[in-house]
């Protein structure tokens, strides 16, 4: 079976965002548990903000809202604080990804991923034909297989896979490379839609 295709930026990008997600799973979820955390400190100072301020409000009223915040100015930091790190930290995952992408789709060594590719699938291995280079792949190397509504993604490495868009694919064919796909990499495939 053999395919035949072109890779776009956005198939770039959208393999990259995949292979982010996937490859840092167990990091953006610490990321995101840690920030959570984060914001629990900050609605504790804030309610202690609230309640000091509620407390002693007719004194303030007398005195003024700029004694307040020099009594309060240590709980007022550790506030703002919590908040602008919780907040950096939680959108901080994507916000890194999409830098990341847009560095490596400008990097020269990344420019023959646009070129066109030719995949010739058989049951022992993966022939791969670019204009810059011919790998062959066997099938024991992939270790995982994702599908999106758009793309296969075949991984054979922590750092390396294989882009296949959908529509590259023969309808005549889709089936039967599908199932070649579920047999050879059977123990890790991942929907992603």
């Amino acid at each position: 079976m053999q395919i035949k295709y072109i890779a776009t930026k956005e198939d770039f990008t959208n393999f990259n965002k995949i292979f982010m997600k996937y490859q840092n799973k167990k990091l953006n979820t610490v990321i995101r548990i840690f920030s959570f955390f984060l914001l629990l400190f900050f609605f504790y100072f804030s309610y202690q903000l609230i309640s000091f301020y509620l407390e002693f409000q007719t004194y303030f009223k007398n005195v003024g809202f700029n004694q307040f915040l020099h009594m309060q100015m240590e709980n007022i930091l550790w506030t703002i604080g919590f908040l602008v790190i919780s907040c950096i930290l939680f959108f901080e995952v994507n916000i890194l990804t999409n830098f990341k992408i847009k560095k490596l789709i400008n990097h020269p060594e990344n420019q023959f991923f646009f070129s066109e590719k030719k995949l010739f699938f058989s049951d022992e291995k993966v022939d791969i034909h670019q204009e810059v280079s011919e790998s062959i792949v066997q099938w024991e190397s992939f270790t995982k297989i994702i599908e999106t509504k758009q793309y296969l993604f075949l991984f054979n490495s922590s750092s390396t896979g294989l882009l296949i868009p959908k529509k590259a694919i023969p309808q005549e064919l889709y089936t039967s490379l599908y199932e070649l796909f579920m047999a050879k990499i059977s123990n890790q495939v991942l929907i992603d839609k």
